[in-house]
């Protein structure tokens, strides 16, 4: 799971992290990141705990690291990107936008290949509960990068 909180009520935002990663979270500050570190936090676990709860601040100031936010979509981390102004420059959403598209796609075609009697399946109502959730994101990203534009 990523998800990005922005605004500068950090009082609020503080809670909703609370509430999403609970009390213990790593806390990384991105602007001296390379892209050389992304895997580390995005793929690796700690001696601790496979699964990493982790709030990223700044994240998508670093023009470096920021177009590969797309490459680890699929972490099996709780990952909070926490800025206080996302850059107005959607390049980055409208790519990530177009992966989860391709990703829709490729479910949906699948999805159409299967015989009938597997679409009423259990994995069929999983893969139409997969389609269902792609199709939310991207309708979410798009909302998202229209707001930007609005700015």
């Amino acid at each position: 799971m990523i998800k990005i909180f922005t605004g500068d009520n950090r009082v609020k935002a503080s809670q909703e992290i609370k509430k999403l990663l609970g009390e213990n979270y790593e806390v990384i500050d991105c602007t001296n990141l390379t892209k050389r570190d992304l895997p580390q936090i995005f793929k690796s676990s700690t001696l601790f705990d496979a699964h990493r709860r982790i709030l990223m601040r700044d994240f998508t100031a670093n023009s470096d690291i920021c177009p590969e936010l797309i490459n680890y979509l699929n972490t099996p981390h709780d990952v909070i990107l926490l800025e206080t102004k996302l850059d107005k420059r959607t390049a980055a959403y409208k790519e990530i936008k177009n992966k989860l598209e391709s990703m829709k796609d490729d479910e949906e075609m699948k999805y159409d290949n299967m015989p009938e009697g597997l679409q009423e399946s259990e994995r069929g109502d999983q893969m139409q509960e997969a389609i269902d959730a792609l199709d939310n994101a991207v309708t979410s990203l798009d909302e998202a990068i229209d707001s930007l534009n609005e700015i």
